[in-house]
């Protein structure tokens, strides 16, 4: 039998069509055999047709330990028990269905945080992210969660670059810069807190119009926004 088409025909035919109700992401090429998690290697398959996929990949690379292990755990061999085709989807739509609704436990999430700790995701699946947040309000408790969780966390030289890149020509609405100012009042900035500060401004290149906004802000002096730029400059220069 040859096995390879019959794989290639069945990824093909997933590829091409539009599932309902529970389904299995599955990799077309195996991360072991050097496939990605971008959304072109991936494809929905049902939860039978995912077990026979992993059958034949077995059957085409016979030598290949990891391709043999996840089969063994999907089988449940591993407890000496066979598991055929349709008790394989029948457990899994069970499994699928007790879940729907269930908050996740603190051990469960703390699994799965190592589990994706040095994943790099691709460019794909950071958009559907995104684009999945969109409009979505975040509570205030779970802001704090994330505020606590990140306290004493100490980012890479390279990510710090990142974010400032991707933050770099953003405007903040006004709300949120009235929020900062709001929460900075009256805070009294540890001396490392300052220094850090210090540190993280140097090399900037301020305008001229921004320098005499600070000079002027320093004063004392408030200004409307429409305010001629040239007079700031006079009055900066006072």
């Amino acid at each position: 039998m040859n096995y390879l088409k019959h794989y290639n025909t069945l990824i093909f035919r997933a590829k091409w069509r539009k599932l309902e109700g529970y389904v299995e992401k599955h990799h077309a090429i195996p991360r072991c055999l050097g496939g990605t998690n971008d959304a072109g290697n991936l494809v929905k398959l049902t939860a039978e047709e995912h077990f026979v996929a992993h059958q034949l990949l077995v059957k085409i690379y016979p030598e290949n330990e990891n391709l043999i292990f996840a089969l063994i755990l999907m089988s449940g061999l591993e407890n000496k028990k066979r598991c055929v085709n349709k008790l394989y989807g029948w457990i899994r739509k069970k499994v699928s269905v007790n879940r729907t609704g269930v908050p996740k436990t603190e051990s469960h999430k703390e699994k799965l945080r190592i589990c994706n700790l040095g994943k790099i995701q691709s460019e794909s699946t950071k958009n559907k992210r995104s684009l999945a947040n969109t409009g979505h309000t975040v509570s205030e408790e779970t802001r704090n969660k994330i505020r606590e969780s990140l306290k004493g966390v100490k980012h890479s030289k390279e990510r710090i670059d990142k974010m400032a890149v991707s933050k770099t020509g953003s405007k903040q609405s006004k709300k949120t810069i009235e929020k900062r100012i709001n929460s900075n009042k009256g805070k009294i900035r540890s001396e490392q807190s300052r220094i850090n500060i210090s540190n993280g401004r140097k090399g900037m290149k301020f305008s001229e119009e921004h320098k005499n906004s600070l000079s002027l802000s320093k004063m004392g002096i408030k200004l409307p926004k429409d305010f001629p730029i040239d007079t700031i400059a006079w009055v900066g220069a006072l």
